[in-house]
């Protein structure tokens, strides 16, 4: 009797205490975009393996993109032939062991769609062109890309946080 007796009490006890509340709604498309895009917000840079290359991008909090290729000046004709840049940025190649310095900087914008990185680059000539990053991971200090070629192929890309 007394099992019941607590059983009885409880239930409305329960109710009154909020046990009926329902789940929180899961989050949106445009949430988890911007979540994403609070993480993202940064200067990333990237090494490549293949070759003394490496890649500067700064996605800055108003939208704005700003990136940097860097080369060896050394290394190539194309990079000891291509126009100063005025206050290059500078990265240490960690495979090549070499001071790599910017040889090329383009601007632009980004923007995160349905956790997709999109960044549409301002050209010196010619209409601007849209490029579309599917976002694989983001952390405080990884991000990494991946984008489908032409072939199918996909190929990733991984970032460091600069800093």
């Amino acid at each position: 009797m007394k099992t019941f007796l607590a059983a009885v009490l409880c239930v409305p006890l329960a109710l009154v205490l909020g046990c009926d509340k329902k789940a929180p709604a899961p989050a949106t498309t445009a949430q988890k975009d911007s979540a994403l895009r609070a993480q993202i917000v940064g200067v990333w840079e990237r090494a490549r393996d293949f070759e003394p290359v490496g890649d500067v991008r700064e996605l800055n909090a108003d939208g704005s993109l700003v990136m940097h290729e860097l080369r060896d000046p050394n290394a190539t004709a194309s990079a000891a032939a291509s126009a100063p840049v005025e206050n290059p940025l500078t990265m240490d190649h960690p495979l090549y062991k070499v001071k790599l310095r910017t040889i090329r900087r383009d601007v632009g914008s980004w923007a995160v769609e349905n956790g997709n990185l999109i960044l549409t680059v301002r050209l010196a000539s010619g209409p601007p062109m849209r490029f579309s990053y599917k976002i694989e991971k983001v952390s405080s200090t990884e991000l990494v890309l991946s984008a489908s070629g032409t072939d199918g192929n996909k190929e990733e890309s991984k970032f460091r946080r600069r800093g």
